[in-house]
C-alpha cells in the first residue's frame, strides 16, 4: 500500500469536526478503502470536537487514524477540512 494515498501522516495536527454527530456514520474519504468504507463515531467521541491532536499512527488497515492520547479509530470525514479557511478579519 502506498502511504502517500493517505490524507493525513503521522506527526500532522488535525481538529475534530466541531459539528460532529454520534451514532452515526462517517465515509473513508482517503486511502484503500476511500469511498466503500464508513466508521462509526460513538457519543464519547464527541467531546473531543473542536480540539485538535496529533496522528499517532493508522489502523485496521490503514484506512483509519490513530490520535496521541484519545481511544479510537478516526477518518478524515470527522476532521475539520485542511483547506477550510476561518478568519476573524481580512486585515
Amino acid at each position: 500500500m502506498v502511504m502517500d494515498s493517505l490524507l493525513y501522516q503521522p506527526g500532522d495536527l488535525v481538529t475534530i469536526r466541531s459539528d460532529l454527530v454520534g451514532n452515526r456514520d462517517y465515509p473513508v474519504l482517503y486511502g484503500p478503502s476511500a469511498g466503500n468504507r464508513t466508521l462509526y463515531c460513538n457519543n464519547d467521541m464527541v467531546k473531543y470536537s473542536g480540539k485538535t491532536y496529533e496522528i499517532e499512527n493508522y489502523a485496521d488497515d490503514d484506512d483509519f487514524y490513530m490520535l496521541k492520547g484519545i481511544p479510537w479509530s478516526w477518518t478524515e470525514s470527522m476532521f475539520e477540512s485542511p483547506t477550510e479557511c476561518i478568519c476573524n478579519s481580512l486585515l
